[in-house]
């Protein structure tokens, strides 16, 4: 045949860079996954992404060698099982075989439970997303930045807010992506690694609900992206993050005054974005804890973080809802559609 053995299948699994440029990544920051405005913290950022990239690949390889220690292991208490049947259970074994396995399949195992957690309809809009330009924001209603990375006049306070999160988005949200993945890699493996335990050990053993919200989160983590996703139309009915606000009354206002309104206003839902982003994978991980019997970690703050991480996303359709709830449309700042992009 043709296949392209173990290694190009780690390959095929991890070497792209999909995980990298997520769909709300790719919208946020205009189809390029890591875009600083030049030498910056931003491009500090990108450079530690671009030389620790080769992590998942080394997990992997670290799977193989576990998987390889634990399939002679499993031999082994076979063997002492058909010895002395008494003194070792058959299970302790095979559970090591099983684990044995799976960490030699780890890519698959990923991918099996990332489109376990992940629904199909999201990844496929993940993926029209990235090849037809349909973005997940609906752009910035910003003013000229060309000053950002030193060309141009000096700026005002509000231009230099507006130039740290243009150059600090991209690369912040890469970071996240790059972490929650090889998080979400590092507690496959921890699952793995609990089927070999025994069912005395409770919430981590084979078979408790900490083994099974540590599958389950690092799938999430993994999918993290989409799941903002999933619960931006949960909550708008809209998939899209409308970005684009609008003043919508400015008598007495210069357009000068109206375009640094409106850049102060875009340089906040950026920020409002990224602390998003960093709440709902922080919920990902207290909801873990819980399922693990951590009595420092509540149910309640997990969700919290994690709806709060969504709604700080969506910061423009939800003070559309407040604003038309309180009767304000006339008046206040309403976020709507610009420029799309992908």
């Amino acid at each position: 045949g043709d296949g392209v053995g173990a290694w190009g299948q780690i390959v095929s699994v991890f070497g792209g860079l999909s995980w990298l440029t997520s769909p709300y990544a790719g919208g946020i920051i205009f189809g390029d996954f890591c875009n600083p405005i030049g030498t910056t913290m931003g491009s500090a950022v990108c450079s530690m992404i671009a030389h620790t990239a080769a992590a998942p690949a080394f997990l992997s390889s670290l799977s193989y060698l576990f998987g390889l220690i634990l399939g002679v292991w499993g031999l082994l208490k076979i063997r002492d099982h058909v010895l002395n049947p008494s003194q070792t259970q058959v299970w302790e074994g095979f559970s090591r075989l099983l684990a044995g396995g799976a960490f030699f399949a780890l890519p698959f195992v990923v991918e099996a439970v990332r489109s376990t957690v992940t629904p199909e309809s999201l990844s496929g809009m993940g993926m029209i997303g990235g090849l037809f330009g349909i973005g997940t924001i609906t752009g910035y209603n910003e003013g000229d930045l060309s000053v950002c990375g030193g060309g141009g006049d000096p700026a005002g306070l509000d231009v230099m807010m507006a130039c740290m999160m243009k150059d600090m988005l991209g690369p912040i949200h890469s970071m996240l992506n790059f972490f929650s993945f090889t998080a979400g890699i590092v507690l496959i493996m921890i699952g793995i690694s609990r089927l070999v335990k025994s069912a005395q050990d409770g919430a981590r053993g084979p078979g408790g609900i900490g083994t099974f919200m540590t599958f389950l989160a690092g799938g999430s983590l993994i999918s993290y992206n989409e799941f903002i996703r999933g619960f931006t139309t949960s909550f708008f009915n809209n998939p899209l993050t409308l970005t684009h606000a609008t003043m919508q009354y400015t008598d007495g206002m210069s357009t000068g005054d109206a375009e640094h309104a409106h850049t102060v206003i875009s340089a906040i839902l950026k920020f409002m974005i990224v602390v998003g982003l960093i709440s709902f994978v922080r919920g990902i991980f207290i909801v873990r804890n819980v399922a693990e019997g951590n009595g420092q970690a509540s149910l309640m703050a997990g969700v919290t973080h994690m709806v709060g991480g969504a709604l700080a996303v969506n910061l423009g359709p939800l003070l559309n809802a407040v604003q038309t709830t309180l009767g304000l449309t006339e008046y206040g700042i309403m976020f709507g559609y610009g420029i799309m992009f992908g």
